[in-house]
């Protein structure tokens, strides 16, 4: 069940430093959980959407706070994030296009 809260989600987190763009917390609750907290402007139908997904690559959303007009998503943490990943482009050859468009 997703738990839409109203006011600050610094009551219930304290602030363990930053990662990039993203805020690392801790739950007052737990010392141990981590998490990324993220203002977003998201829509309530959304919200839904996405907490319904459950992948094991993508990263699970525990809570969202709305204060006013910001909204706070309170997502699980991840030591590495997407930015951080070293990705290279390579130009595929021609049977490997072939192989994904025979796979897709």
């Amino acid at each position: 069940m997703l738990r839409i809260l109203l006011g600050n989600p610094w009551d219930d987190y304290t602030y363990v430093g930053c990662q990039g763009q993203d805020t690392i917390a801790r739950k007052n609750s737990s010392y141990f959980k981590l998490v990324n907290i993220q203002s977003c402007t998201i829509s309530d139908h959304q919200s839904r959407l996405l907490f319904n997904i459950q992948h094991p690559n993508i990263a699970n959303i525990y809570d969202l706070y709305c204060d006013g007009n910001v909204a706070f998503c309170i997502t699980e943490f991840f030591e590495l994030s997407l930015p951080q990943l070293d990705v290279q482009k390579y130009e595929l050859e021609e049977w490997e296009m072939a192989t994904i468009i025979a796979e897709v």
